[in-house]
């Protein structure tokens, strides 16, 4: 399953079975490969993201699932008949368990995490 995250004007997507990728700030420029992006994590970083998905409620799950495809917090909202708010704190504990300051940095985590490293 491709990994995305949008916002702000930009998409940036990231195939976790070849680690490609596409993003708009780029002019739409493919990245054949990501590895220079995911290279520089230490391991520790990558385990730590590992047990902090592995502690996710199953709200947060389905809220990060929204995020990953590219959902505002109101189109997730909408979704699942919940308030913007409830689900930007959901969001916000997701960040804060695996250890991330934003849905970019964990969808980058996410990706090394579905890597392997």
């Amino acid at each position: 399953m491709p990994l995305a995250v949008s916002g702000r004007g930009h998409k940036v997507v990231v195939a976790s079975d070849d680690v490609a990728g596409t993003c708009c700030l780029c002019g739409g420029a493919t990245v054949s490969n990501m590895s220079v992006f995911l290279d520089d994590v230490p391991p520790e970083k990558v385990a730590a993201v590992r047990e902090g998905l592995d502690r996710l409620t199953p709200r947060e799950r389905e809220i990060l699932r929204h995020a990953i495809q590219g959902e505002t917090a109101s189109d997730s909202a909408e979704s699942l008949g919940i308030s913007r708010r409830t689900v930007e704190v959901h969001r916000q504990q997701v960040l804060t368990k695996l250890g991330v300051k934003n849905l970019v940095q964990a969808v980058r985590m996410i990706a090394l995490v579905e890597r392997g490293d």
